[in-house]
């Protein structure tokens, strides 16, 4: 998809595993934002569950990503 964009765009993708790292970097902060809320009951009856496995495989997914891309 990226490079279907920057085809169309005339974009540079020089530095897009930093973007998809610090992407991934925003939603594993969200996601703990979300366990604190549900931790505390301020999520009324949303349950979104143990999100900290999800968010440890999300960082070991981007930094690998991001070693093999620079």
């Amino acid at each position: 998809m990226a490079e279907r964009y920057a085809q169309s765009t005339g974009a540079r993708l020089d530095d897009v595993a930093f973007y998809w790292a610090f992407a991934h970097f925003k939603f594993a902060i969200i996601a703990q934002g979300f366990g604190v809320w549900v931790a505390a009951g301020a999520m009324a009856v949303q349950d979104f569950g143990h999100l900290d496995d999800e968010v440890l495989k999300n960082r070991r997914r981007r930094l690998v990503k991001l070693e093999q891309e620079g």
